[in-house]
């Protein structure tokens, strides 16, 4: 049976918290206030004795018995003992597994977080050195151009030396694992979208925006790292073959919707591209490299992942193999306390 703690009956079994027998709730006085619901769930289960484990207020299961015959069964004072010290071994053997997974699931966030800052700190270090040469031919070039006046050469220059400065602040918040709404400050998610689109989605994808001006209270950098990965990741997974009809690879979608209360926003980012299935979804949120990718490292999704859940936010995924994917981002117009 669902155990839904909400249940009148269910909230009654955490306070009585022992076992309870259809005849004791049906013809004692004791139990009037719960004698409907209780019995409702006697019927509907079929039951004459309902056994529950409850752990620190929460039930964790319920053992139902049935008659031994026809007749009305009813325990004697030695069987209900007996029943009732199973209840409490049971219970303790559940008490015990709950926090033996509890520590399972510790460790594995330990190992999760151990691999991704050696990794991280390996890519960043990897990428850091070019980067980093790349930087002081920058300055070279422009010094060495300075005593033109070509604008659009000096221009150029400029836009290059911003990407790459972008560049290497992402590369230090992977580095130093800074994760979290450090800096949190309002911005337009919606402009953010169109700037993001229009720097990694090129003219072979066609796209359908439904967005509209939206302010939210979140670390710039951080938001629109995890909203890039996962536009990257939707072009990513587009079909090769091309439709002939409008030469496009595929169509890459963003809707937004506002909570009717004004709290929080709903962002969807679908894809026509290959689908990932349920499996794979559940891996890429669960631990970081996996991929299906030939060249990924399988950190864009947990890092967006990581971001979005530290600003308060969710990530999901529903998807369908051979069709596409969609990307549902839910997160909170403003955050308090950070």
């Amino acid at each position: 049976t669902d155990l839904n703690p909400d249940e009148p009956f269910f909230k009654w079994l955490v306070t009585f918290n022992q076992i309870v027998e259809r005849e004791r709730v049906e013809f004692r006085s004791q139990h009037q206030e719960i004698r409907e619901v209780a019995l409702s769930y006697f019927n509907q289960i079929r039951t004459e004795v309902c056994v529950p484990f409850i752990h620190r207020g929460r039930i964790l299961g319920i053992l139902n018995l049935g008659r031994k015959s026809d007749t009305r069964w009813n325990l004697t004072a030695r069987e209900l003992g007996l029943l009732d010290r199973l209840r409490k071994s049971v219970t303790l053997a559940l008490e015990n597994a709950l926090l033996h997974q509890t520590r399972l699931d510790i460790q594995e966030k330990q190992i999760q977080a151990e691999l991704l800052a050696s990794a991280s700190s390996s890519l960043a270090h990897s990428i850091k050195n070019p980067l980093g040469l790349l930087c002081a031919n920058l300055d070279l070039l422009r010094e060495s151009t300075s005593r033109f006046s070509d604008q659009e050469i000096g221009s150029a220059l400029l836009d290059t030396e911003i990407q790459v400065r972008k560049i290497e602040g992402i590369i230090n918040q992977i580095r130093n694992a800074n994760i979290g709404p450090s800096e949190l400050e309002s911005l337009r998610l919606d402009l953010m979208i169109y700037e993001i689109l229009s720097e990694q989605v090129d003219s072979s994808i066609e796209t359908e925006i439904r967005v509209e001006p939206t302010e939210i209270m979140a670390d710039q950098g951080q938001i629109r790292l995890a909203l890039t990965n996962i536009v990257i990741n939707a072009c990513q997974a587009m079909t090769i073959s091309v439709d002939s009809s409008n030469g496009k690879y595929g169509k890459l979608g963003v809707d937004m919707i506002v909570s009717q209360d004004d709290q929080a926003l709903e962002l969807k980012i679908s894809d026509t591209g290959c689908g990932m299935s349920n499996i794979l979804i559940t891996q890429i949120l669960s631990r970081p490299f996996v991929t299906k990718k030939k060249m990924g490292t399988g950190l864009g999704v947990w890092t967006a992942k990581k971001i979005i859940e530290a600003h308060r936010g969710k990530l999901d995924f529903e998807s369908k193999e051979t069709e596409g994917t969609i990307a549902i981002i839910v997160l909170p117009l403003s955050i308090s306390d950070p």
